[in-house]
């Protein structure tokens, strides 16, 4: 009762949460960015002749941008479809799996750099 058309059912957040929320998605857009700024701009100038260093960029750029305009979706699709009972809610999970990738992600490019710049 209540929850059909028109009416105002709303989940309310805590300030606390909310708080967590706004600070990940700050970490998530600052990761990006260190990405797209400096990360691979450094590693394309220390592993790419100077003549290829911009396409390269271009490519490295598509690429990354490509994977998330497909990822984000997926994955969004099986948080909303994921129906479980655990204490961490539909959304936790992924948001953890996805910090973990990106962990492993980052650590990846860091040894690619090390052996590269050898």
């Amino acid at each position: 009762t209540g929850e059909g058309v028109g009416s105002d059912h709303r989940a309310h957040m805590s300030h606390r949460r909310l708080a967590l929320l706004s600070a990940y998605w700050f970490a998530r857009a600052t990761y990006f960015s260190a990405l797209l700024i400096i990360v691979f701009p450094a590693l394309v100038e220390s592993s790419i002749p100077a003549r290829f260093k911009y396409s390269a960029l271009g490519l490295l750029s598509m690429f990354s941008s490509a994977v998330t305009i497909i990822i984000a979706p997926v994955c969004g699709h099986y948080s909303d479809a994921w129906r479980t009972r655990n204490r961490y809610g539909r959304r936790l999970p992924f948001v953890m799996f996805t910090t973990a990738l990106h962990v492993v992600t980052l650590t990846l490019i860091g040894v690619a750099a090390t052996l590269l710049l050898r």
